[in-house]
């Protein structure tokens, strides 16, 4: 059964190796200022391809923001050229962290980006269960420290189709917050 990956160190090398695909495949931008709703914002350089969906962006932040427990990643779909507002982020824990709804997983040799199922709507948020039945041909059971859960798979780091998949995730998310506002 596919498995949360709970090993800092582990964690560490499988981010490093999503960051160099990003930076290898997708084309380098300009530096982005991501704004959000709560009106705070953080600084990053922006990664871009076309997709299906329109244009994938990808920023990841010049320094933590005071999280020191995990790696921060903005996503979205057709951002404006100057104002970038993340359609979802994709926050890897480099530990076992069930409040942060994006995690990694090892399935053999395979290593999984995968969302927990809750998702920030507004000043709100979506239930798990609502966000899995959005996603549910994406979905798999894994051992999550012990626990069996369901998540949504996004992407495997060595997928073919790594900026699609991505950028399927994001669409699919925008869409079901649009159904939720």
């Amino acid at each position: 059964m596919p498995s949360t990956m709970v090993e800092e160190e582990q964690i560490k090398k499988a981010i490093k190796r999503f960051k160099t695909r990003i930076k290898k495949e997708l084309t380098k931008g300009q530096v982005r200022n991501c704004t959000f709703q709560n009106g705070g914002s953080i600084e990053g350089q922006e990664f871009y391809t076309e997709t299906k969906n329109g244009r994938l962006s990808i920023v990841i932040p010049s320094h933590k923001w005071g999280y020191d427990d995990r790696d921060l990643f903005y996503v979205a779909l057709n951002s404006e050229n100057g104002r970038f507002t993340p359609n979802t982020e994709l926050n890897i824990p480099y530990g076992l962290n069930r409040y942060i709804q994006t995690c990694l997983v090892k399935d053999g040799k395979n290593i999984m980006i995968c969302h927990r199922g809750k998702f920030t709507v507004g000043n709100g948020s979506l239930t798990k269960q609502k966000g899995l039945e959005h996603f549910e041909n994406k979905t798999i059971l894994i051992d999550d420290g012990g626990k069996e859960i369901w998540v949504t798979r996004i992407t495997k780091l060595t997928s073919k189709y790594f900026a699609e998949e991505i950028a399927e995730f994001t669409f699919e998310v925008n869409v079901l917050k649009d159904m939720h506002r």
